[in-house]
């Protein structure tokens, strides 16, 4: 049996540390792809974040991967962050509250991890995904 096979089989929050770089990020991404549900990768910064993510990538096309990025403002600060970052934000925390059947690993940073979040609830009920080439009705979108 493979370590990614034990991982995947984990029913608890597990830590998986002092793996090399691209070594870990394989691991975790096996892992993914034979659970059902969300698992997580936190990385140092915003730069490891985006190679974990085509390492990710790399590894296995498959799985889908969520970047959940850190706000790039300060709590308080007179700046509001910008609308790249709220929106793929929301668009994460969206997929994240989501769930499914499927398993897909989130990648985000030590950062993104310790800022308050919404409930999973409020997210899941206010958002709805919108696809090129399918048709909507108007009452899910005027909640």
């Amino acid at each position: 049996m493979r370590v990614w096979d034990n991982l995947a089989q984990l029913k608890a929050p597990t830590k998986a540390w002092q793996a090399p770089f691209g070594e870990d990020v394989r691991l975790i991404v096996e892992a993914a792809a034979r659970r059902s549900g969300a698992s997580l990768y936190v990385a140092k910064d915003d730069r490891q974040a985006a190679m974990a993510a085509l390492a990710a990538r790399f590894f296995r096309p498959d799985v889908e991967i969520v970047s959940l990025p850190a706000w790039d403002c300060l709590p308080y600060d007179r700046m509001s962050p910008s609308p790249a970052v709220a929106a793929q934000r929301c668009a994460a925390l969206a997929r994240i509250a989501g769930g499914g059947q499927k398993g897909f690993l989130v990648i985000t940073t030590a950062s993104a991890v310790i800022q308050r979040l919404p409930p999973r609830a409020h997210m899941a009920s206010a958002s709805f995904v919108a696809r090129v080439g399918r048709q909507m009705k108007a009452e899910a979108i005027q909640k």
